[in-house]
């Protein structure tokens, strides 16, 4: 296939060398970025980036500006998700929310990726309510509430599948309101996001969200994307992780709490080594060395429960709003 050609600004002062003195990029309430961008907030940071809230001086609006770390892997998801966003853009199909890609460039030795400014995250809306208001979760995400973030949110995937792609990294972290009174959302964070050619590794998605299949480094496609948007659906429902556990073990021991044992044609499947690491000879599901114990082997029992005890609904309840 011919090669596609990303057009990316590098800006500097010419009369400078562009070498930094400090690795990291220092940003104080108040700093003008390139004569353009005055930062107003911090929204967040984490591993990757840090991400702070912008007046855009030459538009005169707000907008959300992301400062991806001086480091090979941080650069290189920064160019991935402006690669997706703008693939987004060129094949609009006005089907679904998308995130709107606004602007870009290299500067100081790192790279910037400007977007529109979104309000919370699910995550951090949900914990608000919960810490706020008695029952305020719960009035607020009703199941016409989630049928409602689930369509536009498969509208977006669908969207995203149909070009190829996999977000890789859907959670309540990675969805923003839009608008909370329209019950309005987009999927944002496109950078840990895959192409067919990608290499398509194990360590995709964040624990609690992880499919089976990406857990038990079996090949893995879209699929993995609607896994975690049920897993996120029931979180939003339930106001905590339908899957959690400190670790992949006891991820794997909530999977069949309520989904029931692994399929074993799963398991036989599995690379020798990775089955090992969790499942004995019988297919009985074990952790080792756990913290606290003495050393050795110690199998996981996890107590048979339904999803419907979690959710306190039937299949049919939580889905018909979805489907309607």
């Amino acid at each position: 296939a011919p090669l596609a050609k990303l057009m990316l600004p590098v800006l500097y002062n010419p009369r400078h060398n562009g070498l930094e003195d400090m690795r990291d990029f220092e940003v104080q309430l108040g700093t003008v970025i390139i004569g353009r961008y005055r930062v107003v907030s911090t929204i967040g940071k984490g591993s990757f980036s840090k991400v702070f809230q912008c007046f855009d001086l030459r538009r005169e609006r707000m907008v959300s500006l992301k400062v991806l770390r001086n480091e090979k892997d941080c650069f290189d998801g920064g160019l991935g998700e402006i690669r997706m966003l703008t693939l987004f853009e060129q094949h609009d199909d006005h089907t679904h929310q998308r995130l709107r890609l606004l602007d870009y460039f290299y500067y100081k030795e790192h790279l910037f990726v400007i977007t529109e400014l979104l309000r919370d995250t699910l995550f951090q809306f949900y914990k608000f309510l919960d810490a706020t208001e008695p029952m305020g979760m719960r009035t607020y995400f009703t199941l016409g509430t989630i049928g409602k973030v689930a369509q536009q949110l498969l509208a977006t995937l669908n969207h995203l599948h149909s070009l190829g792609g996999v977000h890789c990294d859907v959670k309540t972290e990675n969805v923003c309101l839009s608008s909370a009174t329209r019950r309005e959302v987009k999927l944002i964070d496109f950078g840990s996001s895959m192409l067919p050619l990608d290499t398509h590794n194990s360590y995709v998605q964040s624990r609690w969200y992880r499919a089976p299949e990406v857990i038990l480094g079996l090949p893995w496609d879209s699929k993995i994307d609607i896994w975690s948007l049920g897993c996120l659906l029931c979180e939003l429902l339930i106001g905590e992780p339908v899957f959690g556990g400190a670790t992949i073990g006891e991820v794997l021991a909530a999977h069949q709490a309520i989904c029931g044992p692994h399929p074993r044609a799963l398991l036989e499947r599995a690379p020798r080594e990775m089955r090992k690491m969790f499942f004995g000879p019988d297919g009985a599901l074990y952790i080792l060395d756990p913290h606290g114990k003495p050393e050795g082997a110690y199998e996981l029992r996890p107590q048979a429960t339904r999803l419907k005890e979690h959710l306190e609904v039937d299949d049919k309840g939580f889905l018909t709003p979805t489907l309607t």
